[in-house]
């Protein structure tokens, strides 16, 4: 590379990072006031509150309390740095800016800014349970528990992390988390040292399970070494992400990551039948880049990108998963993370703009497409340790939370879409 080219690449770095700067100071979180009523926000003088990736919600079975996570922790977490589980009661009307009535549940060493401790609510043996996962020092293993709140204590525990469960198949699917962290920071644990030259690709890799009584009776596994030789990965650098049940848990979503130099990456989806375990490979790498997903109750979706540098919703209908149009995201030419929430509709976020916004869209299954919000996001909040808004929407209800920074600090923001 030339001195010029390289002059010209730092005056644009530092173009950009001005400009988001200029951004944030300019600009304030907006909502259309015609599209969706400000609830209240959730934050606290001092702490980070957040709520984690947005394929889990983050309300009760009956949307009437909050879970979040509260951390006075400002970088990417280290083995010490601890985080609080917290739940909140929801309000019933505006109310600004509050945390009230809220309730320390746990501590948690096993979180990161991306997926928190992949915190979520699950109805086991007719109780409302909490789940989250831990990382036990003393034992140095990681944990998943389902916390009775009602009760206050721990309704079940497991020596492994989940990534995700599905209650209706009595399963769950986990990884290395120390291996995400090492090559996707934000997303991983940084609980345990991770050495990828010490790490054989033959045993380590994606794992299957069943949920028993503190018992991980194993159903189903799959290593690098497997699953590379499919689609031609180098196993020693790649690592899995995105591990997703359908809504009836017959089916598991994965990406399969490469990584490449300069932060550039290769992409496999695939999806397992748990019934069968028949492995169906979804995407080209050499083709398209799946970047995230959404489930409905008889497809999958995948935001894609193509050899040309063109984003696309591509539609996969089970159970042979073949590729469908997919009608209603006909129009998306960026890459979202798409929630569906109430009023048969969905939200979609935008990436950062050049002055560091983040804008929020409402599409309807008419493929038309409204500006619901715009979030600044400052320049430290970016990268390992970047608040993206991950709307995340409740079971029954119009209620949507959406990760925000104010006042400086990450904090939620709980909004109420109008038909």
């Amino acid at each position: 590379m030339t001195i010029t080219k390289k002059l010209k690449n730092f005056a644009k770095r530092i173009a950009l990072s001005s400009s988001r700067s200029i951004g944030h100071r300019l600009f304030r979180t907006s909502y259309d006031p015609q599209m969706c009523d400000f609830v209240c926000r959730l934050r606290k003088q001092g702490y980070h509150i957040f709520g984690g990736y947005y394929d889990i919600s983050l309300f009760d079975p009956e949307d009437r309390r909050l879970a979040y996570h509260q951390t006075g922790q400002k970088l990417s977490p280290t083995v010490t740095d601890a985080c609080e589980i917290r739940i909140t009661k929801l309000p019933a009307d505006h109310c600004g800016d509050v945390l009230a009535d809220d309730a320390l549940i746990a501590t948690t060493r096993a979180w990161s800014w991306q997926q928190g401790a992949r915190l979520g609510w699950a109805i086991i043996d007719g109780s409302k349970a909490l789940h989250f996962n831990d990382f036990c020092h003393r034992r140095n293993v990681y944990m998943s528990v389902f916390y009775l709140p009602s009760e206050d204590k721990i309704l079940r525990s497991f020596e492994v992390a989940f990534y995700d469960y599905s209650i209706q198949t009595d399963s769950f699917a986990t990884l290395n988390w120390d291996r995400l962290n090492f090559f996707r920071p934000g997303y991983g644990y940084n609980c345990r040292y991770f050495d990828p030259s010490k790490t054989a690709a033959d045993t380590d890799g994606l794992f299957l399970g069943r949920l028993k009584d503190k018992v991980s009776d194993p159903l189903l596994s799959f290593s690098y070494q497997e699953l590379c030789s499919i689609v031609g990965f180098n196993p020693a650098k790649s690592y899995l992400n995105h591990l997703k049940y359908s809504p009836d848990g017959q089916y598991l979503l994965f990406f399969l990551i490469e990584q490449q130099e300069k932060q550039s990456r290769f992409v496999a989806a695939f999806v397992i039948s748990i019934e069968t375990h028949r492995l169906i490979l979804l995407t080209n790498p050499k083709k398209s880049m799946p970047s995230h997903y959404l489930w409905e109750s008889d497809a999958l979706y995948l935001t894609e990108k193509n050899s040309h540098g063109t984003w696309s919703v591509e539609k996969y209908a089970a159970p042979d998963f073949d590729k469908h149009e997919a009608d209603f995201f006909r129009r998306i030419d960026f890459d979202p993370h798409p929630a569906p929430v109430a009023l048969d509709s969905y939200l979609l976020d935008t990436p950062l703009d050049a002055f560091g916004l983040h804008h929020l869209y409402k599409t309807g299954r008419d493929g038309l497409s409204h500006r619901m919000a715009t979030l600044p996001r400052p320049p430290i909040y970016t990268g390992a340790v970047r608040c993206d808004p991950h709307q995340r929407s409740s079971r029954t209800t119009s209620y949507v939370t959406i990760d925000n920074v104010a006042h400086g600090k990450r904090c939620i923001d709980v909004i109420k879409l109008k038909p």
